[in-house]
C-alpha cells in the first residue's frame, strides 16, 4: 500500500471504527411530537454512562474511556479508538440536528493524540455521516459511509479550546456548522424514502486524537440554514509570486491579507523554506484584520554568497484562531556570475500603416542563469503600438532548468542545461510614416538588459486640385499625384465618389514604387450646371504578405473586421491588409 495514503484511510476509518461494535439497540417507537435530547455526562464512571443508555466500543481498552466533572474523555491511538453511541431516538425523525461541544486535549498517558481533529457522528437507517474539523489536513469535511464527500474551508487545530460542531439534515441536505457558523452543505444523492432517518448519535475520538466531550444534543426540528456559508475566514496572497536573486542578494515580496465573511482578529504569519536555502523573515509577524478590511506584511528573502543555486519554494502561512490561509513564493537563486541575454529575431522591420508585424524575443541563460525575467516593450512614438501575447506591453518569461541529475537511474544530465525562453512581440502601425524604435527591456532582480527593434512605418500621400471649373456638356481632365512615404510600394486601388449629376472616370489602380511619385488622370463630365463634390476618399491599399514561419496573430478588435480577415486568410498562407480611407482629395467642382 502507498504509505502516503495511509493517513487518509485511517482518518476515514476512525470515524467508523466504533460503530460495528457498539451494538446499539434499534430506535424506539414512532413519535410525531417534538423531540429533543441533551446529554451533559454528569457521571462518575463509565458504567453509569452505559446505564444511561450509551453503548461503548468493545475493542478499545477500558483505559481509553473516562468520565468526571461532567466531561467524557475518549482516546484514539491511530489504530483503535474509543466511541459511545446513543440510540434512544424516536422513529421517523427524517429532519434532525445533532451537535456536540468538544475539544482536543493532546496527549493522554501513552496515547499521543497528535492529530487534533474534532467530529460528531450520526447513524441513519442506511448511512453513517460524520462532520469533522480535520486537524491532519486542515479542512472541514462531511463524510458518508467511510468516505469524504464534501470538503470546505481551512481549519487550524487548537489545543484545549472548546468548539461546537453541529450537523443538520433538512429534506435530504446536510448542513455543517462550526461554533454556530455555517461552513458548508451536501445534498444526499440517496433519495430512497426513509434512508436518512435518524437512529443514533455518536461521540467518537477522532483518528490519533484524544477528545473531551462536554455535552451532546439532538432534536427533530433543525433551524432553517442561512442562504450561504457564514464561517469567517481570510485570504492571503503574495506579490510578486516569484523573485530571482544572485547569490548574496536579498529580495522582498508583499503579503496581502483580506477579511472574508466578516472575519476579524489577530493573524500570526510564518514562512518556511527548504533546507540550505535562503533565509526568510516576515515583518510584522503578527497583523490585525478588521471585518471586511485588509492589511499587508513584508516577506524578505536573503541569500548568502554560499547559497546553492536553484529554485526554492517558500510557503507563507497565516493563522487566526481556527482559520488559516497560505500562499507560495518561488525563489530562484543564481550564482554570482549568472546572467541572461535578450535578442530580437529581426534587427528592423517595415510595417505599412494600418497593419501589424510580429517578431520573436528570446531570453538566453548565461553562466547557469534560471528564473523569471520580466519583459517591457516601450515604443518611441504613439504611432507605434506593441504588445506581447499577454495583450499588454509587459510579459514574464521563465528560463528553465531543462535537465539535471537527481540520482541513480535518473535520465537527466549533469551539469544541468538551461533552456531559452521565448515571447512574441506584435506591433501595429499608425500615421505618420517614419522611422521609429521599440526598446525591449528584460529585468530579473538586479540584472537588466535591453535590445532595440527599429521600425519603419510606410505610407503614401495624395495631392490634387482643391477645385476645378468647366462648362456643362463638356468634360474636364485633372491629375492626382501619389507619393511614396518612407519607402512605401505596392498597388493602390482607386475608387471615386461623386454626385449623381457629375460623371467621373479614374484608373482602377496605380502601382507606386518605393520613394517615387505616380500621377493618375481623372475625367469629369456633367450635362447640368451646378456645384458638385468629388472625392477619392474611399481609396484602399491592397498588399499581399506571406505568413512567416512561426508567425502568430493574436485577437485584437481595435481594427474590427480587418483583424478578423487577417486571422482567417493567414491560415491559407497569405492575407490582405486594407488601409483605412484617406481624405486627401476632395474636389469642389463647379460646372458653368
Amino acid at each position: 500500500m502507498n504509505l502516503r495514503l495511509l493517513p487518509v484511510l485511517l482518518i476515514i476509518l476512525a470515524a467508523l471504527v466504533a460503530i460495528p461494535n457498539l451494538s446499539i439497540p434499534p430506535a424506539k417507537a414512532s413519535s410525531s411530537s417534538p423531540w429533543t435530547f441533551r446529554e451533559d455526562f454528569n457521571y462518575t464512571s463509565i458504567s453509569q454512562v452505559q446505564a444511561a443508555g450509551w453503548t461503548t466500543e468493545s475493542i478499545a481498552p477500558a483505559s481509553y474511556y473516562s468520565v468526571g466533572n461532567s466531561i467524557l474523555t475518549l482516546l484514539n491511538d491511530g489504530t483503535v479508538g474509543a466511541g459511545a453511541g446513543y440510540s434512544n431516538v424516536p422513529a421517523n425523525v427524517s429532519d434532525w440536528s445533532v451537535s456536540t461541544r468538544v475539544e482536543w486535549i493532546g496527549s493522554s498517558g501513552n496515547v499521543s493524540g497528535y492529530v487534533g481533529s474534532l467530529q460528531v457522528a450520526v447513524g441513519t437507517v442506511a448511512h453513517q455521516y460524520d462532520w469533522m474539523a480535520d486537524g491532519y489536513y486542515g479542512k472541514f469535511w462531511i463524510g458518508m459511509d467511510g468516505r469524504n464527500v464534501a470538503s470546505f474551508a481551512s481549519y487550524a487545530k487548537q489545543l484545549n479550546v472548546w468548539h461546537v460542531l453541529q450537523l443538520d439534515m433538512i429534506h435530504g441536505t446536510l448542513f455543517g456548522y462550526f461554533d454556530g457558523y455555517l461552513v458548508g452543505s451536501y445534498t444526499e444523492p440517496d433519495t430512497t424514502l426513509g434512508n436518512t432517518k435518524l437512529i443514533n448519535i455518536q461521540a467518537l475520538a477522532s483518528w490519533d486524537t484524544n477528545n473531551n466531550f462536554d455535552w451532546m444534543q439532538a432534536n427533530n426540528s433543525p433551524s432553517q440554514p442561512p442562504a450561504s456559508p457564514t464561517y469567517p475566514f481570510f485570504t492571503m496572497s503574495v506579490n510578486p509570486t516569484s523573485i530571482a536573486l544572485l547569490a548574496g542578494q536579498s529580495g522582498n515580496s508583499t503579503i496581502h491579507l483580506q477579511s472574508q465573511a466578516n472575519f476579524s482578529g489577530t493573524v500570526s504569519l510564518s514562512a518556511t523554506i527548504g533546507f540550505s536555502g535562503p533565509s526568510v523573515r516576515i515583518a510584522p509577524s503578527t497583523v490585525t484584520l478588521s471585518s471586511g478590511g485588509s492589511t499587508t506584511a513584508t516577506l524578505t528573502i536573503a541569500s548568502q554568497a554560499s547559497t546553492q543555486s536553484g529554485t526554492y519554494s517558500v510557503t507563507v502561512t497565516g493563522t487566526g484562531g481556527t482559520v488559516y490561509a497560505s500562499a507560495t513564493l518561488i525563489v530562484t537563486v543564481n550564482s554570482g556570475s549568472a546572467d541572461f541575454s535578450i535578442t530580437e529575431s529581426a534587427a528592423s522591420i517595415t510595417i505599412p500603416v494600418g497593419s501589424e508585424r510580429q517578431t520573436t524575443v528570446t531570453v538566453t541563460s548565461v553562466n547557469g542563469f534560471s528564473g523569471n525575467v520580466t519583459l517591457v516593450a516601450t515604443a518611441s512614438s504613439t504611432a507605434l503600438r506593441c504588445w506581447f501575447t499577454t495583450l499588454t506591453n509587459t510579459a514574464a518569461v521563465v528560463v528553465p532548468v531543462v535537465n539535471y541529475y537527481q540520482g541513480y537511474g535518473d535520465t537527466g544530465s549533469y551539469p544541468p542545461t538551461y533552456g531559452p525562453a521565448y515571447q512574441y512581440l506584435t506591433c501595429s502601425a499608425a500615421r505618420p510614416a517614419g522611422a521609429y524604435a521599440v526598446k525591449i527591456t528584460g529585468t530579473s532582480g538586479s540584472l537588466s538588459h535591453s535590445v532595440n527593434l527599429n521600425v519603419t512605418i510606410t505610407d503614401f500621400n495624395m495631392l490634387g486640385p482643391s477645385s476645378i471649373s468647366f462648362n456643362a456638356g463638356t468634360s474636364k481632365t485633372e491629375s492626382i499625384s501619389l507619393s511614396s512615404l518612407s519607402g512605401f510600394s505596392g498597388k493602390i486601388n482607386l475608387t471615386e465618389t461623386s454626385s449623381p449629376s457629375l460623371l467621373s472616370s479614374c484608373p482602377a489602380n496605380v502601382i507606386l514604387a518605393s520613394n517615387s511619385t505616380a500621377t493618375v488622370d481623372c475625367s469629369l463630365y456633367s450635362p447640368t450646371a451646378g456645384t458638385y463634390n468629388f472625392s477619392d476618399r474611399h481609396l484602399r491599399l491592397r498588399r499581399l504578405l506571406l505568413c512567416r514561419e512561426r508567425h502568430q496573430l493574436h485577437g485584437d478588435q481595435r481594427d474590427g473586421d480587418r483583424a478578423f480577415s487577417l486571422r482567417l486568410l493567414c491560415l491559407r498562407q497569405s492575407f490582405y491588409l486594407h488601409d483605412n480611407a484617406r481624405d486627401v482629395n476632395h474636389f469642389n467642382t463647379h460646372v458653368n
